[in-house]
């Protein structure tokens, strides 16, 4: 199955397929720039996913195992919304409703499969994990056991510091 006319998957794929032959340090001789190093046009991390997906299950092309990837990657999407929602309003039920809202939702499922490249889906997938760790953190940050007050000896100003690192 292939994807539709305006996705970037087939490159990503072309990429893949390459590095998988080839490695990441070689030349990719079919850009439309000329031959460019791989290493500029994709990220390590996708590629490095995809093919050992396709060592453990080589009965499956890389296009497959694309959309397995994000399809996975979708519902730790939809996971981290429902924590993300659950820590800001402190209810599960919120929280679960955010997450199941979030996982059917078409918006992502337009973008990822149609217009995206597999790069961008997965690490769009992974935004409500960056927010609730900044939520997290500024919490323990702003909660009064991690906080100690300085004195500016100069001018008798009082400010207030954390004892622990944001993140």
């Amino acid at each position: 199955m292939y994807p539709a006319q305006t996705s970037l998957i087939p490159a990503s794929v072309a990429l893949v397929r390459f590095i998988e032959v080839n490695g990441f340090d070689g030349n990719y001789p079919y850009w439309y720039l000329g031959t460019t190093p791989v290493k500029y046009l994709i990220g390590p991390v996708v590629p490095s996913i995809l093919v050992g997906l396709h060592k453990l299950l080589p009965n499956f092309s890389f296009f497959d195992l694309s959309y397995l990837v994000i399809l996975t990657s979708y519902f730790i999407f939809a996971i981290g919304w429902g924590l993300l929602g659950y820590k800001l309003s402190k209810n599960k039920n919120i929280g679960y409703f955010v997450g199941v809202l979030s996982l059917f939702l078409p918006w992502h499922w337009v973008t990822a499969l149609t217009i995206s490249e597999l790069s961008t889906a997965v690490a769009s997938s992974l935004t409500p994990w960056v927010l609730l760790a900044f939520v997290v953190g500024m919490r323990s940050v702003s909660h009064p056991k991690n906080r100690s007050t300085v004195v500016d000896s100069e001018s008798g100003s009082q400010y207030s510091v954390s004892l622990k690192p944001a993140l």
